[in-house]
């Protein structure tokens, strides 16, 4: 018995997680990307000997429900966490309790290239990479997994941070480990890493710059709209854009499995669930606020150990009705196909400007940025 991708290939059972992958007793099973640019598990039949293990551990076939806990609206009490925090600091508060119990992090951060990488951390230098949005799909490698199962079976504590498929993969293999803590985020789909890549070579060849940092939904450019991102080159130079938010929130350039995705749902699999609180409340907060879940007696004490470090209120779930993947997966676009067709005869110009237009911009409610606002 195989897991259901391989027995059948259909995209939608797989979410590219690598636990086949890494759990294959034969070494018959390799991630291989497709021309979408996305990882998916082959197998060579001539090494399988159907062990079944690549069914056990695909969070695909998980049979378990998920778990309802409390609703918080929070933000961590520190001014610097909260500059540099997406929402409220909820990560920073959550990973420094890890830390400070000379424990590891894993999460994901931009390489070297901008690709990106789930990785460990074990200081708090390190850890701070891991923090920020990256709308794309991380890779998660198996050498990355033989290092969580050693942290764990070291009786170390760990902390897993990922989308709600990596997290309920990593919850359904190792979560009987006291120390181990899952937390994953309110997901609204993976991008195609190549797509990503692809864009970052667009834009360095339109303005004629060497991109070496990026940041989704840059605070600093509020003004601009909460889509702008902004790209800096060595010497600091920064372009503003919304193009590539324009391709995530239209969902075109994502996962096949994100539109059938088992765990967009108010029950989660992992301990603890943060995301961004986007609906007006009277909670008191002078920048943003981070909404959590916690979910299991595991996410509960971690929860009170992480108080006297955020200002915290109790909520309510209808106060995220703007989260709409916290009741149901992202939709699956009509133009789905053709923008996968077009895109395997056309450059990321024709792609940009037919799939990121103004108009498509308008739809989403993503703000045009005006001649003169591409850099500041």
């Amino acid at each position: 018995m195989k897991n259901k991708y391989l027995e059948t290939g259909n995209r939608s059972s797989c979410y590219g997680c690598n636990a086949c992958g890494y759990a294959c007793l034969a070494d018959a099973i390799e991630m291989i990307e497709n021309e979408q640019g996305f990882l998916y598990p082959y197998v060579d039949e001539k090494k399988c000997i159907d062990c079944g293990k690549c069914e056990k551990v695909c969070p695909y076939s998980m049979n378990t429900e998920g778990r309802r806990g409390n609703i918080y609206q929070a933000a961590h009490k520190s001014t610097d966490v909260l500059l540099k925090s997406q929402s409220g600091g909820a990560f920073t508060a959550i990973s420094d309790f890890i830390l400070g119990k000379n424990g590891s992090v894993y999460g994901a951060v931009f390489h070297d290239d901008l690709s990106v990488f789930h990785t460990r951390a074990i200081t708090r230098q390190e850890r701070d990479k891991m923090c920020g949005s990256k709308y794309v799909q991380s890779i998660i490698s198996s050498e990355l997994l033989k290092q969580i199962e050693k942290d764990l079976n070291d009786d170390m504590w760990v902390l897993f941070t990922g989308t709600p498929c990596q997290s309920a993969m990593i919850a359904k293999n190792y979560g009987t480990y006291e120390r181990l803590i899952v937390c994953d985020f309110i997901c609204h789909g993976t991008p195609s890493p190549q797509i990503w890549m692809d864009y970052l070579s667009y834009i360095s060849q339109k303005e004629q710059i060497e991109i070496v940092k990026a940041v989704f939904r840059n605070k600093r450019c509020r003004m601009l709209g909460n889509y702008t991102e902004s790209y800096y080159t060595k010497d600091r130079q920064e372009y503003l854009s919304n193009d590539y938010a324009a391709l995530f929130y239209s969902h075109l350039a994502h996962r096949e499995s994100c539109f059938s995705c088992q765990f967009a749902q108010g029950k989660r699999y992992s301990d603890i669930t943060i995301g961004g609180f986007l609906e007006p409340s009277d909670f008191d907060a002078e920048y943003d606020s981070s909404m959590i879940l916690v979910n299991t007696k595991k996410g509960r004490n971690l929860f009170e150990k992480i108080k006297e470090n955020i200002d915290y209120q109790k909520s309510r779930l209808h106060f995220y009705k703007n989260q709409p993947c916290l009741y149901h997966p992202v939709p699956r676009p009509e133009e789905y196909e053709k923008f996968w067709e077009d895109y395997s005869k056309a450059d990321m110009s024709y792609m940009i400007e037919t799939y990121a237009s103004d108009e498509i911009k308008k739809k989403f409610h993503i703000e045009i940025l005006q001649p003169g606002e591409e850099y500041k």
